[in-house]
């Protein structure tokens, strides 16, 4: 017993230590950045990162808006960086797709030519795919949250798709994954709810595509 203490103190140790030397990206996009608002996929040819989710149940209008809120937030907040927001976006997009009523071959063919549309260096584009919210309370939940999505980073100016993020989560107690213990101290030992669970997520993501 006193040997499994131990093992389980080194391990929270050095996972602790990982985390301290952890560094965030450096900042490397810089200009005009237009934000699409989520969406929600159905269909295999409108996901751009090619993640396909079977029965992922469905995701209400107001669970896109707030996500899309969180974004925008979060990526205002970074340094050297214009925003276009997702009303000027959602503008061009019935522009482009509903008013022309043009076929594309694939989705990223079709937010390349909405980003002409957009006077902006680059465009990102959320796609949510699961979103299920906690059941039961922070201190004590019968189902925890899970929360699945991807950003997308298109770059207008040379038309191409240049990095994409996916964020798959779903919170696990401590003693099924010893491992999080850092996710399990920064949540401060309560089960999240989905938008929080979302939240980490995009602030994970927006470094990850180097803003």
């Amino acid at each position: 017993m006193k040997k499994n203490l131990i093992i389980i103190l080194l391990v929270i140790f050095f996972a602790g230590c990982a985390g301290v030397s952890k560094k965030e990206t450096k900042n490397i996009i810089k200009g005009k950045i237009a934000i699409a608002p989520f969406e929600h996929p159905t269909l295999s040819h409108d996901v751009l990162s090619g993640y396909i989710v079977k029965d992922s149940g469905k995701i209400d209008r107001d669970v896109l808006k707030k996500l899309t809120n969180i974004l925008l937030s979060r990526v205002s907040a970074r340094q050297g960086i214009e925003i276009i927001g997702p009303n000027f976006v959602n503008q061009c997009k019935e522009l482009v797709v509903l008013k022309e009523n043009k076929t594309y071959l694939n989705p990223v063919e079709k937010w390349i030519e909405i980003g002409k549309c957009i006077p902006s260096d680059y465009l990102i584009v959320p796609q949510l795919f699961i979103f299920k919210p906690r059941v039961g309370g922070e201190w004590g939940a019968y189902e925890s949250a899970r929360v699945m999505f991807s950003l997308n980073l298109i770059d207008i100016k040379h038309g191409r798709l240049i990095r994409s993020y996916l964020y798959n989560e779903k919170q696990k107690p401590l003693s099924e994954d010893i491992l999080e213990i850092n996710k399990f101290i920064k949540r401060g030992g309560k089960w999240v709810s989905a938008y929080e669970l979302a939240e980490e997520g995009i602030i994970q993501g927006i470094k990850e595509l180097g803003l």
